[in-house]
């Protein structure tokens, strides 16, 4: 991940941009993620926000557009489908206990981790994640 280090070894003029506005929103739901993992219970409306947020991201331009060697794109499509899978096997619950296995973790702090200092934190509800 050093990529997010120096992104200018990695990432040309044309293609960092977009890789900085999905690494700005990544870093966003990976920062919500450990937050609600940390919570007792939450609402199932929340966590169907989160879901609908990788939903969005997946399908913006962006994205799509993204350079092969990104080396987060497989990770959010895993992680969209496993939050389609929680919300989709409790759906009828208004709270649940969200917990993420120690691995995801371990591995959602890390690469919250290396995109820190190329990329600031914004709070969920100030972002778009359609462009």
């Amino acid at each position: 991940m050093l990529m997010f280090q120096n992104p200018q070894n990695y990432w040309g003029s044309y293609d960092l941009p977009k890789v900085k506005w999905i690494t700005l929103r990544l870093r966003c739901l990976l920062e919500n993620l450990i937050k609600l993992n940390n919570l007792p219970v939450i609402d199932n409306a929340t966590l169907i926000a989160v879901k609908e947020a990788f939903t969005t991201l997946i399908g913006s331009d962006n994205f799509k557009r993204l350079p092969s060697n990104y080396p987060n794109a497989r990770f959010i499509k895993e992680l969209e489908q496993k939050l389609a899978l929680i919300v989709k096997q409790h759906k009828p619950r208004d709270h649940i206990r969200f917990r993420l296995s120690r691995k995801l973790k371990v591995e959602i702090i890390a690469k919250r981790f290396m995109m820190a200092d190329f990329v600031p934190f914004v709070k969920f509800f100030d972002l778009d994640f359609e462009k």
